[in-house]
C-alpha cells in the first residue's frame, strides 16, 4: 500500500520535500511508517524527529487522515492514507 506523508519545518527543509510517499505492507501501522521514514531519511529523522531510542519526539504532532494520534499507540494504516509530521512553530515578533 502507499501512504503519503506531509512534512513541515526542519524535516521539510532537510528532506527537501513537503511530501513523501512510502510503500508499506498491507498490515502496516504507524510505527511501521515511522520505521520506513527513518530508513529512507535517517539523518533528518534522527536530527529533527526522533529521540535517542528511535521514538518520535513528543513535541511533534503526528496526524493521520486529519486526526492527531498518540506516538505510542500504533494505528493501522490503509492504502491512500495521508499522514503528517508537524514540528512546533515558534518565533516571530510583535510589532
Amino acid at each position: 500500500m502507499k501512504v503519503s506523508v506531509e512534512l513541515s519545518g526542519q524535516l521539510k527543509q532537510n528532506i527537501g520535500s513537503s511530501l513523501v510517499e512510502i510503500e508499506l505492507d498491507e498490515s502496516a501501522n504507524t510505527q511501521d511508517l515511522i520505521h520506513q521514514l527513518k530508513q529512507r531519511h535517517s539523518d533528518a529523522m534522527s536530527k529533527f524527529a526522533l529521540d535517542s531510542s528511535g521514538q518520535l519526539l513528543p513535541s511533534l504532532l503526528f496526524i493521520v487522515n486529519e486526526k492527531q494520534i498518540r506516538h505510542d499507540a500504533p494505528v493501522a494504516l490503509k492504502d491512500g492514507d495521508v499522514a503528517a509530521l508537524l514540528s512546533p512553530i515558534s518565533g516571530g515578533s510583535f510589532l
